[in-house]
């Protein structure tokens, strides 16, 4: 055989695979080539498919996690009301945890989900018109009429379009065309199959966590509903037993009122005290606010002021605590009478219950610990939390009180030691921040002004003394 005989037999063996140049394709050839174009076209609704059930299973879990809340929100109720439930309670939670972590998981997953089928879809949109050119090349050019005929038919998509189909396109394309004739395709075929396979995996996990969270949540149901019987029998309660939460809840109610004026005293008994500390420090820079006499009047009004201040720290705490506390067993307290109108067997407990709408005017330690006593008579098997919960009400709202009492004392004690102030400063010559204020500076060498001046400071004093005990 002559060179140029060997020259021309190794062209037109390399011709199919030529760039451009797929006019001379085989038959086998055509056929894997359009095996892996219906593959591509399949990859469409196998990712569509994929996602449908990767997104049904997802709500599934979160439908539990959601009905696994509504449980333990319930189991909350019941260890309140009953100290005997804490063991299954705490189960409860420990299972609901379960089912919120599958759920997180399953969320993830979601996004997951549509970042791999966005990397799929761009392969496969990119895939098929390239493979969708190169054949109609080949029906329109192809020198064999069976080729031409295969090309040509190529329509439709595959079925049930897998990894584990496209990993079979692709060593149909390894063991149909030559080494190297098509790598883009070889390398779209196994990117395509493993993004696949990802989604399958996540489709997987999936069902699991699904699995995990409808187990969970059918245990939860059980743990808590295995109390539900007890707590209706709790819940059918006597009209003397109905009353008695009723008039703790308006005891709560009307907690806020009460902590309030409190609060409203004390804030208003501070706002004069930071404006005796200002005047007294602005006095302290006037002219002759360095003598020694003007120095210890005004130390001692910032005594006074520091001593008042820390009282209406204590207020603000009290108040905070009561508010915090009111906050958590109040919406506990009106469920417990939603319930009562619910479950009592007793039409006129059912009916006080739901006429309970209340606010009790007066609120009072010794009216909270009254009403704590009642409720323990009628409820021997009353939550401690909420028993040792109320006295700490009852005890930290008499502490509110005297504080506020003393921070109403301490407040007069600053306005004296104010008074104080302005005579000292009068004696020494200087003239008060209020004297200038109320336009009242007079000539310090006339005896009868100084003697109306001190009998004006005298009388606001007393006026004010007066005031503050009433």
């Amino acid at each position: 055989m002559t060179r140029f005989t060997c020259f021309t037999a190794v062209v037109l063996l390399c011709m199919p695979f030529a760039v451009g140049k797929n006019n001379n394709l085989t038959l086998e050839q055509t056929v894997t080539l359009c095996n892996a174009l219906k593959q591509f076209r399949g990859l469409k609704d196998a990712v569509r498919d994929l996602k449908y059930w990767i997104t049904t299973e997802s709500l599934k879990i979160s439908n539990a996690k959601t009905r696994s809340d509504e449980y333990v929100t319930l189991a909350e109720d019941v260890l309140w009301e009953n100290r005997n439930a804490t063991d299954p309670v705490e189960r409860a939670k420990r299972v609901a945890s379960n089912v919120t972590e599958a759920a997180k998981k399953a969320e993830t997953a979601s996004i997951e989900t549509e970042f791999r089928a966005e990397n799929i879809e761009e392969i496969r949109s990119n895939r098929v018109a390239a493979l969708e050119r190169m054949l109609k090349e080949v029906a329109g050019h192809n020198s064999n009429w069976r080729v031409r005929s295969a090309a040509e038919k190529c329509k439709g998509a595959a079925e049930s379009v897998s990894s584990d189909s496209l990993n079979g396109t692709l060593l149909e394309l390894f063991s149909t065309l030559p080494e190297g004739a098509s790598e883009g395709l070889e390398d779209d075929t196994r990117e395509s199959s493993g993004e696949l396979w990802k989604l399958e995996f996540v489709l997987y996990n999936v069902v699991t966590w699904r699995s995990v969270a409808l187990k969970g949540e059918s245990t939860v149901k059980e743990l808590v509903e295995g109390t539900k019987a007890s707590i209706t029998r709790k819940y059918n309660l006597t009209l003397n037993q109905t009353q008695a939460v009723c008039l703790m809840v308006e005891q709560y109610r009307g907690l806020k009122g009460a902590v309030d004026a409190f609060t409203e005293q004390a804030v208003s008994r501070s706002a004069m005290v930071s404006k005796v500390e200002e005047r007294s420090q602005a006095d302290a820079k006037r002219p002759g606010g360095h003598m020694d006499q003007v120095k210890r009047a005004v130390a001692e009004v910032a005594k006074a002021v520091s001593k008042a201040q820390n009282v209406f720290k204590k207020v603000s705490r009290y108040a905070r605590n009561l508010k915090s506390i009111r906050a958590h067993y109040l919406p506990l307290m009106e469920n417990t009478l939603r319930k009562i109108a619910g479950n009592a067997a007793d039409e006129k407990a059912k009916k006080a219950a739901e006429v309970c709408g209340g606010t009790a005017w007066v609120v009072t330690p010794k009216s909270l610990d009254d009403m704590r006593k009642k409720l323990m008579d009628n409820f021997p098997n009353l939550s401690e939390r909420l028993e040792s919960d109320t006295r700490v009400v009852s005890h930290m709202l008499e502490d509110l009180n005297t504080s506020t009492q003393l921070i109403t004392i301490a407040s007069i004690a600053v306005r004296r030691k104010e008074v104080k102030l302005n005579k000292t400063m009068e004696v020494a010559g200087v003239a008060s921040l209020i004297e200038f204020g109320e336009g009242r500076l007079s000539s310090m060498g006339s005896a009868a002004s100084n003697k109306n001046h001190n009998l004006r400071l005298l009388l606001f004093s007393l006026t004010f003394t007066l005031v503050g005990l009433l």
